[in-house]
């Protein structure tokens, strides 16, 4: 009887664990798993999204924007002289060692900028507001920065692109 006591006994602890092989491929799962998780993650956070306008990246569409502007008489006026629409326009004003930064619709001071964005070959006018926070006498220069609408590649959703002032902004000194 002492015998088949102790087979028993030693027949538990002579089990061996998983293989080295199965915990092998088990590690590198959860390994590859854990990495896909994380290169979703960062992915979302850190590469932009893209926006295409005319089955084309928008940023693409920036180099094809071209317009004029100018201020005279408490009016802005500005002429999409280029191929693209222009959704909106950010507008930066400059002076006095400060800036700040409005849109379009909330410089001007009577109507409204066209719901569409300005279509080629299409002009606006119309008067700009005047006193702090806008166009005043600490203000030299404004720079207006061309929006465009485009389409999300992500969720089929319309997004705004905020083209690169330093390459596409307009500069207007105020007299």
């Amino acid at each position: 009887m002492k015998k088949m006591v102790r087979k028993a006994n030693k027949s538990r602890f002579e089990k061996k664990g998983v293989s080295p092989v199965v915990a092998t491929v088990l590690l590198i799962a959860i390994v590859v798993v854990i990495a896909i998780i994380v290169f979703l993650w960062l992915r979302k956070g850190l590469i932009p999204e893209t926006i295409l306008k005319s089955g084309k990246n928008i940023q693409l569409n920036c180099d094809e924007v071209d317009f004029s502007a100018s201020l005279g008489g408490g009016y802005i006026e500005i002429t999409n002289d280029g191929n693209v629409p222009i959704q909106d326009f950010n507008v930066k004003l400059i002076g006095a060692g400060s800036s700040s930064q409005v849109t379009i619709q909330e410089l001007i001071s009577t109507g409204t900028f066209p719901a569409g964005g300005l279509q080629q070959s299409k002009s606006f006018s119309q008067q700009y507001k005047t006193g702090s926070g806008f166009i005043d006498t600490n203000v030299d220069t404004i720079i207006l920065i061309p929006v465009l609408r485009g389409v999300s590649e992500e969720d089929g959703n319309e997004k705004d692109y905020v083209c690169n002032e330093n390459n596409f902004g307009y500069e207007i000194d105020v007299i």
